[in-house]
């Protein structure tokens, strides 16, 4: 629902999947595609199997128990593409998990959750302002990290938008970093 005209001297576009939307509002093209991700929920278990999180990047795998004794996990391989059926991403991420860690074969998959990632290129974080946009900031492309990593961007681009030094030089994600074919590649995505 339209609001009418909003006026701020500046404004942090840190809206996660919409964040595209609201660049185009200012005719900024935003290099980020959205990435399904699927993560599988098991039954409690008693004892504890898994500390801490459990990950090969090599096999396409990720695991972690709970504390209240449910395991969750997924598959990240690449051979798997979505729109792939439910059947076929239990079976992927059981055969590869009972590989890694045996003691998956006495869990039952209880239900999963969709998300997405919203992903740059090169699957980093578009942080700072933009050229020509003055007072207009980034904090967007996450790629399913931004709950963690929303403390040290909250306070840098703090910093930026002040004129102070930020804690933590941030520079290297500036959006121009796409235009000038300076991608920062993020080796491990989980």
């Amino acid at each position: 629902k339209k609001r009418g005209l909003l006026s701020a001297d500046f404004v942090v576009n840190a809206a996660g999947l919409g964040s595209k939307d609201i660049a185009k509002t200012i005719e900024v093209d935003l290099p980020i595609e959205f990435e399904k991700r699927r993560i599988l929920y098991t039954n409690r278990i008693k004892e504890r199997l898994l500390e801490p999180l459990l990950i090969s990047f090599e096999m396409g795998f990720a695991a972690k128990q709970l504390t209240d004794g449910v395991i969750y996990l997924s598959y990240l391989g690449n051979d798997l593409k979505p729109s792939y059926s439910m059947y076929d991403f239990h079976l992927k991420a059981a055969e590869v998990g009972m590989e890694i860690f045996p003691p998956l074969e006495h869990v039952e998959f209880r239900t999963h959750v969709d998300g997405i990632y919203d992903s740059t290129p090169d699957h980093q974080a578009i942080l700072g302002g933009v050229d020509g946009k003055t007072g207009y900031y980034h904090a967007v492309g996450m790629s399913g990290h931004g709950c963690m990593m929303s403390p040290a961007v909250g306070n840098a681009l703090a910093d930026i938008i002040t004129g102070s030094e930020p804690d933590i030089d941030v520079s290297c994600l500036h959006f121009n970093r796409f235009e000038k074919n300076q991608l920062v590649f993020e080796p491990r995505v989980v």
